[in-house]
């Protein structure tokens, strides 16, 4: 009986300090409903070839067509606790959903390559970005927050011939009762706005 809950205890102790951690920082997200997701990452696929797209050799999260559409809150949160502290926060902004525009298609430079994005406008989500960064420790490094959803990392120079171009069928407005944490250790928690003490 001893050997068995020694061996119950490591295996334990191994899955909760053994965990491996696979991001730099803690992030909090929106994540773009499931049809409005294949929606756009279809479009990509037919629209972008596969030379177009770049895959970072040291980044396996910077790699051709985004799997998951979102927008980012903010990341950069430092501690896995910090999830309280979102939820606390999420109370004090008094919002009960986050409301975004889906606008035009654009980009920005990131180094050695290109980002598609579509632009988001929502005073709602910079309203959290604000709350979460300003009280929350964090290695936010940008000056401004734009909030995007990410369509693809491309090559230099590909993102110009879509700039002019609209994704069909993208509603105008969406509106979200959850946010996502995700930990350094990939585990991702929703967290709702009608929280109940």
């Amino acid at each position: 009986m001893k050997n068995i809950l020694k061996k119950f205890i490591r295996k334990i102790i191994k899955e909760e300090i053994g965990k491996e951690q696979i991001f730099g920082y803690c992030s909090t997200q929106v994540n773009l409903p499931k049809d409005l997701q294949t929606t756009i990452i279809n479009w990509a696929k037919e629209n972008l070839k596969d030379d177009e797209l770049y895959y970072s050799p040291s980044d396996k999260y910077i790699h051709g067509i985004e799997e998951v559409s979102h927008v980012t809150i903010l990341y950069g949160i430092h501690n896995v606790k910090d999830i309280m502290y979102v939820r606390q926060l999420m109370k004090l902004s008094e919002l009960k959903e986050i409301t975004i525009s889906i606008e035009k298609l654009d980009s920005f430079k990131a180094g050695t390559y290109d980002v598609l994005i579509l632009n988001v406008s929502s005073p709602s989500l910079k309203k959290l970005h604000t709350l979460f960064r300003r009280n929350i420790e964090n290695s936010y490094s940008f000056e401004k927050y734009d909030p995007h959803v990410t369509v693809a990392y491309v090559k230099k120079g590909v993102v110009e011939k879509f700039l002019d171009k609209e994704i069909p069928n993208l509603p105008k407005s969406i509106s979200f009762d959850t946010l996502y944490f995700t930990d350094i250790y990939g585990g991702i928690k929703p967290i709702t706005f009608n929280i109940e003490e």
